[in-house]
């Protein structure tokens, strides 16, 4: 659950999120996922490239500012998961991650102003729009990101 949806050229990718499974007392666990697949009609899915980190939860479908490249904005890596006290967790990665579609690789990208997590991205007048989002857990933002968004 929470993996970030992409679309490019002919095809779906879906990257990262978590997944669940129980403890011996049957209490939920999350395990943050890295790997990333690819779905192409007719061809079905493969593996394309792990990304460096987990970024469960990012802001999907991730933006895609051209051809060959969709961005991976932020996301919950999982390191803080356990963070204590939850009040004053200090935020998500605001790593922007990049996959080359064509060479099925990822690398950063710079960085986000404040990461949201749970949201969505859509195209709007040139530039990508990610309303609110939660930027700590259980606390929504009420800001609204319009992102230009190039590759270098």
């Amino acid at each position: 659950m929470l993996a970030v949806a992409a679309v490019q050229n002919d095809s779906f990718f879906l990257a990262s999120g978590v997944a669940l499974s129980g403890d011996a007392r049957g209490t939920p666990v999350r395990r943050y996922l890295k790997d990333a697949c690819r779905y192409r009609p007719g061809r079905g899915w493969t593996r394309v490239g792990d990304l460096p980190r987990a970024a469960a939860a990012a802001p999907t479908p991730a933006p895609a500012p051209g051809p060959f490249a969709f961005l991976v904005l932020g996301g919950d890596d999982g390191s803080l998961a356990a963070f204590q006290p939850p009040n004053r967790h200090p935020g998500f990665p605001k790593t922007i991650l990049a996959h080359h579609a064509l060479a099925g690789t990822w690398k950063p990208l710079g960085q986000m102003p404040a990461a949201h997590v749970t949201t969505t991205v859509v195209r709007w007048q040139g530039g990508f729009v990610m309303p609110t989002g939660e930027v700590r857990p259980g606390v929504r933002s009420p800001a609204n990101w319009w992102i230009r968004a190039s590759l270098p």
